[in-house]
């Protein structure tokens, strides 16, 4: 046998292929390692599939980087109210609406202050009110935190008071959206249904409220 060939059977001796899928076992034989890859590939498959229709990438995968995250309890109000601070915001709106999404007590430390940011910034995340709505369809506010960088956003993260699975698909839904201004931001997010979502932000805006209270004199 030359360098580098393989082994070549006669045609009449050479093993039949037979599909690993179609094997059937003897009591006692062992699963071959093809049909473990095949068994593991197919999971894997299922896994991606579950992940992209529901977002619900960490309980389907108790390995993924945030599956303790799954586990955790739902924000509380006074915690959402923490993340709309902005330190040394120089860009406030109390409120806007674009395209049917209201954002409300939109506050940013901007690089530069673009004419009309503000606004703008309501409409970018606008794009994507379909994917919000369908979140959580009977209506929520989310806490949006985001830097604003070359356009777009990054290290976006959502806080809601409806557990970690709403806050990922809220991350998901706004993850890609654009940025007119240059700088940390944050905003009240109003989506799914408005009686619903109003109610959420009214809930968020009285715990504001209360607390403004008891710090004054």
């Amino acid at each position: 046998m030359r360098p580098g060939r393989g082994i070549r059977f006669p045609a009449a001796s050479r093993p039949p292929f037979v599909s690993p899928f179609a094997m059937r076992h003897q009591e006692g034989s062992l699963v071959t390692i093809t049909e473990m890859t095949h068994l593991r590939l197919a999971r894997g498959l299922a896994v991606a599939m579950l992940c992209a229709s529901t977002l619900a990438c960490d309980s389907a995968r108790p390995e993924a980087d945030g599956a303790e995250a799954s586990d955790r309890a739902a924000f509380t109000v006074e915690e959402l109210r923490k993340h709309l601070v902005v330190p040394d915001a120089n860009v406030s709106v109390g409120g806007g609406e674009a395209n049917g999404l209201k954002l409300q007590s939109l506050s940013c430390a901007a690089k530069k202050r673009p004419l009309l940011g503000a606004m703008a910034m309501i409409a970018a995340f606008a794009e994507h009110k379909a994917a919000l709505d369908a979140c959580v369809p009977k209506g929520a506010v989310a806490v949006v935190t985001w830097s604003g960088a070359a356009g777009g956003v990054t290290d976006l993260k959502a806080f809601t008071t409806l557990g970690p699975k709403a806050d990922a698909c809220v991350t998901a839904a706004l993850d890609s959206a654009k940025s007119p201004i240059a700088g940390q931001c944050a905003a009240a997010v109003l989506f799914g249904d408005r009686d619903g979502a109003d109610t959420a932000a009214k809930a968020l805006s009285n715990e504001a409220d209360d607390t403004s209270a008891k710090k004054s004199p």
